[in-house]
């Protein structure tokens, strides 16, 4: 009886070891994604270009395209074929197409994402990856999407947003903000959700902006500078029934006003 006890007693605290093991590689893995989305090294390694967190850069190209790359993004161009090229790999661009005036004849512009591909047909127009599509805004002219590997599905017009998938293309609601405001650094628009454009000013912080869901829905208009979230975060606080709570300058929550 004693050596039956004495091994069941070894078993529970081997399998309390086994399962301490678990948690301490369950933490360790989302300490490891954390650091994959925030650094994501192995993309800025295969792009030409790339921006840090709350970083942008402006690219002007060879055939006349002008490139902004916003907060945290990466790219790859390639003019040298029978067409122009520019992958998308991390974040969000806005493409303003040259003339390719030194080309014999003027080529095809494409930019791929992981989700398909898209056409421009002589425009100005902003891509953004997100989690598992990209969300397309045209401004000028007009584009052709091209979900997954298959052919133009959808054709987004000046004015109009589209997400694209894989599997296809569905239009996108407004979000109450200009989607090119952050080329000039900042986000501008009317009766945006707060949780929105919590969201968007925390793109350009260290860390994470958490929402409560009590204040996810009220609304705000304004202009808020990008380069600058602190003092947007303190302009919501003076002015919505909202308080912001700094426990650390990378964990910012929001929540109802006291």
């Amino acid at each position: 009886r004693d050596t039956l006890q004495a091994a069941q007693l070894h078993r529970q605290q081997r399998g309390r070891r086994a399962a301490l093991k678990l948690l301490s590689l369950a933490g360790v893995a989302l300490g490891a994604g954390w650091l994959l989305r925030e650094h994501a090294p192995w993309q800025r390694l295969l792009a030409d270009a790339s921006t840090g967190t709350g970083e942008q850069r402006t690219l002007r190209l060879a055939d006349g395209t002008t490139l902004v790359l916003n907060t945290d993004s990466a790219v790859s161009t390639d003019l040298n074929g029978e067409r122009r090229l520019v992958v998308l790999r991390r974040g969000e661009i806005m493409v303003n197409t040259g003339d390719d005036a030194g080309a014999a004849a003027k080529r095809l512009f494409w930019v791929y994402t992981p989700f398909g591909r898209m056409q421009a047909l002589g425009t100005r127009f902003v891509v953004r990856i997100d989690e598992r599509r990209a969300r397309v805004s045209v401004q000028q002219g007009a584009v052709a999407l091209h979900p997954g590997d298959g052919p133009a599905e959808a054709v987004v017009q000046a004015g109009q947003s589209r997400w694209l998938a894989e599997s296809g293309s569905t239009p996108a609601a407004s979000r109450g903000f200009d989607e090119d405001g952050w080329v000039d650094g900042v986000i501008a628009g009317r009766n945006i959700r707060m949780a929105d454009l919590l969201a968007e000013l925390g793109r350009y912080r260290h860390g994470v902006v958490l929402c409560d869901p009590a204040v996810a829905e009220l609304r705000v208009s304004g202009v808020f500078h990008v380069r600058d979230s602190d003092r947007a975060l303190q302009f919501l606080a003076q002015t919505q029934p909202i308080s912001v709570r700094l426990r650390t300058r990378y964990w910012v929550s929001v929540g109802p006003s006291a």
